[in-house]
Protein backbone atom coordinates (compact mmCIF):
# COMPACT_ATOMS: atom_id res chain seq x y z
CA UNK A 1 0.00 0.00 0.00
CA UNK A 2 1.17 3.31 -0.95
CA UNK A 3 1.05 6.24 1.44
CA UNK A 4 1.10 9.59 -0.23
CA UNK A 5 3.70 12.03 1.00
CA UNK A 6 2.71 15.46 1.95
CA UNK A 7 3.48 18.15 -0.55
CA UNK A 8 6.48 20.28 0.54
CA UNK A 9 6.65 23.58 -1.19
CA UNK A 10 9.83 24.96 0.39
CA UNK A 11 12.67 22.81 1.68
CA UNK A 12 15.66 24.27 3.58
CA UNK A 13 18.61 22.13 4.44
CA UNK A 14 20.40 24.74 6.54
CA UNK A 15 19.34 27.95 8.06
CA UNK A 16 19.82 30.71 5.46
CA UNK A 17 22.62 32.73 7.13
CA UNK A 18 24.77 29.60 7.57
CA UNK A 19 24.38 28.67 3.92
CA UNK A 20 25.36 32.18 2.79
CA UNK A 21 28.49 32.02 4.98
CA UNK A 22 29.42 28.69 3.45
CA UNK A 23 29.06 30.06 -0.08
CA UNK A 24 31.15 33.17 0.73
CA UNK A 25 33.78 30.99 2.37
CA UNK A 26 33.94 28.80 -0.72
CA UNK A 27 34.61 31.81 -2.98
CA UNK A 28 37.10 33.28 -0.52
CA UNK A 29 39.04 30.04 -0.38
CA UNK A 30 39.14 29.95 -4.19
CA UNK A 31 40.42 33.56 -4.34
CA UNK A 32 43.21 32.80 -1.87
CA UNK A 33 44.24 29.72 -3.79
CA UNK A 34 44.54 31.75 -6.98
CA UNK A 35 47.35 34.09 -5.69
CA UNK A 36 47.95 37.71 -6.61
CA UNK A 37 46.51 39.34 -9.64
CA UNK A 38 48.72 40.83 -12.35
CA UNK A 39 47.75 44.36 -11.31
CA UNK A 40 48.78 43.73 -7.71
CA UNK A 41 52.16 42.31 -8.75
CA UNK A 42 52.81 45.18 -11.17
CA UNK A 43 51.92 47.77 -8.54
CA UNK A 44 54.17 46.10 -5.95
CA UNK A 45 57.08 45.97 -8.42
CA UNK A 46 56.58 49.66 -9.25
CA UNK A 47 56.69 50.67 -5.60
CA UNK A 48 59.77 48.55 -4.87
CA UNK A 49 61.63 49.81 -7.96
CA UNK A 50 60.84 53.44 -7.07
CA UNK A 51 62.23 52.91 -3.56
CA UNK A 52 65.39 51.20 -4.87
CA UNK A 53 66.05 53.93 -7.45
CA UNK A 54 65.68 56.57 -4.73
CA UNK A 55 68.11 54.75 -2.43
CA UNK A 56 70.63 54.21 -5.23
CA UNK A 57 70.38 57.89 -6.17
CA UNK A 58 71.32 59.00 -2.64
CA UNK A 59 74.30 56.63 -2.30
CA UNK A 60 76.84 58.71 -4.32
CA UNK A 61 76.09 61.75 -2.16
CA UNK A 62 76.68 59.72 0.98
CA UNK A 63 79.90 58.23 -0.37
CA UNK A 64 81.23 61.69 -1.32
CA UNK A 65 80.41 62.97 2.17
CA UNK A 66 82.21 60.01 3.70
CA UNK A 67 85.29 60.59 1.50
CA UNK A 68 85.36 64.29 2.43
CA UNK A 69 85.07 63.49 6.13
CA UNK A 70 87.95 60.98 5.93
CA UNK A 71 90.10 63.56 4.09
CA UNK A 72 89.39 66.25 6.68
CA UNK A 73 90.17 63.90 9.55
CA UNK A 74 93.44 62.79 7.95
CA UNK A 75 94.41 66.40 7.18
CA UNK A 76 93.84 67.44 10.79
CA UNK A 77 96.01 64.52 11.98
CA UNK A 78 98.81 65.57 9.62
CA UNK A 79 98.66 69.20 10.77
CA UNK A 80 98.70 68.04 14.39
CA UNK A 81 101.80 65.88 13.72
CA UNK A 82 103.69 68.77 12.13
CA UNK A 83 102.64 71.14 14.92
CA UNK A 84 103.76 68.63 17.57
CA UNK A 85 107.15 68.29 15.88
CA UNK A 86 107.57 72.08 15.89
CA UNK A 87 106.55 72.29 19.55
CA UNK A 88 109.23 69.77 20.53
CA UNK A 89 112.00 71.88 18.92
CA UNK A 90 113.78 74.61 20.88
CA UNK A 91 111.95 77.87 20.19
CA UNK A 92 115.02 79.61 18.74
CA UNK A 93 115.59 76.87 16.16
CA UNK A 94 112.03 76.61 14.81
CA UNK A 95 112.81 79.10 12.02
CA UNK A 96 115.85 77.21 10.77
CA UNK A 97 114.54 73.67 11.30
CA UNK A 98 111.04 74.03 9.85
CA UNK A 99 111.46 76.58 7.03
CA UNK A 100 111.05 74.95 3.61
CA UNK A 101 110.59 71.46 5.01
CA UNK A 102 108.42 69.05 2.99
CA UNK A 103 106.56 66.08 4.43
CA UNK A 104 104.98 63.14 2.63
CA UNK A 105 102.06 61.07 3.95
CA UNK A 106 100.09 58.09 2.69
CA UNK A 107 96.29 57.87 2.47
CA UNK A 108 96.03 57.03 6.20
CA UNK A 109 98.16 59.99 7.28
CA UNK A 110 101.25 57.92 8.09
CA UNK A 111 104.56 59.71 7.36
CA UNK A 112 106.76 58.53 4.50
CA UNK A 113 110.43 59.20 3.81
CA UNK A 114 109.95 60.32 0.21
CA UNK A 115 107.29 60.74 -2.43
CA UNK A 116 106.25 57.52 -4.15
CA UNK A 117 103.11 55.89 -5.57
CA UNK A 118 101.59 55.60 -2.07
CA UNK A 119 101.93 59.32 -1.34
CA UNK A 120 98.53 60.99 -1.03
CA UNK A 121 99.36 64.11 1.00
CA UNK A 122 102.30 66.49 0.58
CA UNK A 123 102.83 69.19 3.22
CA UNK A 124 105.15 72.17 2.68
CA UNK A 125 106.04 74.27 5.71
CA UNK A 126 107.09 77.92 5.83
CA UNK A 127 107.65 80.07 8.90
CA UNK A 128 105.98 83.49 8.75
CA UNK A 129 106.08 86.47 11.06
CA UNK A 130 102.90 86.66 13.07
CA UNK A 131 100.88 89.79 12.39
CA UNK A 132 98.55 90.76 15.19
CA UNK A 133 96.25 93.77 15.15
CA UNK A 134 97.16 96.50 17.62
CA UNK A 135 100.80 95.41 17.88
CA UNK A 136 102.93 97.91 16.06
CA UNK A 137 106.24 99.60 16.64
CA UNK A 138 105.54 100.03 20.33
CA UNK A 139 108.21 99.14 22.89
CA UNK A 140 108.71 95.38 23.33
CA UNK A 141 106.81 95.15 26.59
CA UNK A 142 103.34 93.87 27.35
CA UNK A 143 101.28 93.09 24.26
CA UNK A 144 104.00 94.31 21.89
CA UNK A 145 106.33 91.56 23.18
CA UNK A 146 103.85 88.89 22.12
CA UNK A 147 105.14 88.37 18.54
CA UNK A 148 108.65 87.62 19.84
CA UNK A 149 107.20 84.75 21.90
CA UNK A 150 105.24 83.17 19.01
CA UNK A 151 106.18 81.49 15.74
CA UNK A 152 103.57 80.87 13.04
CA UNK A 153 103.94 77.97 10.65
CA UNK A 154 102.06 78.16 7.37
CA UNK A 155 101.43 74.63 6.11
CA UNK A 156 100.31 74.08 2.54
CA UNK A 157 98.76 70.63 2.29
CA UNK A 158 98.27 69.19 -1.20
CA UNK A 159 95.91 66.22 -1.43
CA UNK A 160 96.17 64.09 -4.55
CA UNK A 161 93.09 62.11 -5.50
CA UNK A 162 93.71 58.43 -4.88
CA UNK A 163 92.54 57.27 -8.31
CA UNK A 164 93.85 60.14 -10.44
CA UNK A 165 97.05 61.95 -9.45
CA UNK A 166 96.20 64.87 -11.77
CA UNK A 167 93.32 66.03 -9.57
CA UNK A 168 94.72 67.86 -6.54
CA UNK A 169 93.22 69.81 -3.70
CA UNK A 170 95.34 72.41 -1.88
CA UNK A 171 94.56 73.72 1.60
CA UNK A 172 96.51 76.14 3.76
CA UNK A 173 96.71 75.92 7.53
CA UNK A 174 98.41 78.03 10.18
CA UNK A 175 99.90 76.63 13.37
CA UNK A 176 101.12 79.00 16.07
CA UNK A 177 103.88 77.74 18.37
CA UNK A 178 104.41 79.54 21.67
CA UNK A 179 107.65 79.94 23.58
CA UNK A 180 106.43 78.18 26.72
CA UNK A 181 109.76 78.02 28.47
CA UNK A 182 111.14 81.45 27.52
CA UNK A 183 114.29 80.03 25.90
Amino acid sequence: MHIPRPLILFQVDYPLPVRRRAINHKYRRAALARGFSLIEVTLALGIVSFALITILGVMPVGLNSLRDAVDETTESQIIRQIGAEATLLPFASIQTEMEGKTYYFDDEGQPQQSSDQNTRYTASVSVVDPDYPGVGAAPKTGLAALPSQLQTLRIELVTAASSDAVLKNTNQFAVTVANYYGN
